[in-house]
């Protein structure tokens, strides 16, 4: 199941993550040679909209005020979720392969479908899908909040183009995206 919130802040995201490893994800992530896991330093540079590397601005409006982005999380049924705590080493692998299969399906989906730029002002708006891809940092985690066993990855979407335009997400294809990541997550045998 997918879920997306809004992220305000890349510094109070960057805290909340910190401890956990992330790993790139997205085109535009490959296309700009961003790869493996993440530094907490790496995460908040991109979620002020700041290139980890240079600490050059990638959008416009980059900085503590620029909105970072958002955190699309995909969370296994609970059914799967406690087969995966219970499982053997070699089953436990299986689900996590077909998980993450599941999440880098519904992220291809979303980039390709949900994060567009605006380009013109006005009635002259011309709304284009996000050339290039997104930048993104998936963060996995084994319990819910209440500590029952729970597979689920944060992948949070930095809120930049390739062209240095803020996005915009289209809600929309929320359904086609779960759809990406259920059917992966069904193939598990």
């Amino acid at each position: 199941m997918l879920s997306i919130i809004g992220i305000q802040s890349g510094a109070l995201m960057s805290e909340f993550m910190k401890g956990s490893t992330g790993r790139f994800m997205g085109a535009q992530a490959k296309a700009r040679g961003l790869s493996g896991d993440v530094k907490n330093r790496e995460l908040k540079a991109l979620l002020c909209g700041l290139d980890p590397k240079s600490g050059n601005a990638l959008v416009t409006n980059a900085g503590n005020r620029h909105k970072a982005g958002w955190d699309c999380t995909f969370t296994a049924p609970m059914s799967v979720s406690v087969a995966w705590g219970v499982a053997d080493p070699k089953a436990r692998i299986k689900i996590e392969t077909a998980h993450t299969a599941g999440v880098r399906a519904g992220i291809a989906l979303l980039e390709r479908y949900a994060f567009f730029t605006n380009h013109g002002q006005g009635r002259n708006k011309d709304l284009k899908n996000a050339e290039g891809g997104v930048v993104a940092v998936a963060f996995r985690h084994s319990t819910n909040r209440v500590g029952e066993s729970s597979l689920h990855d944060h992948v949070l979407v930095a809120n930049f183009s390739v062209d240095g335009r803020v996005l915009h997400f289209d809600t929309r294809n929320v359904s086609k995206a779960n759809a990406a990541y259920a059917a992966e997550i069904l193939a598990v045998q």
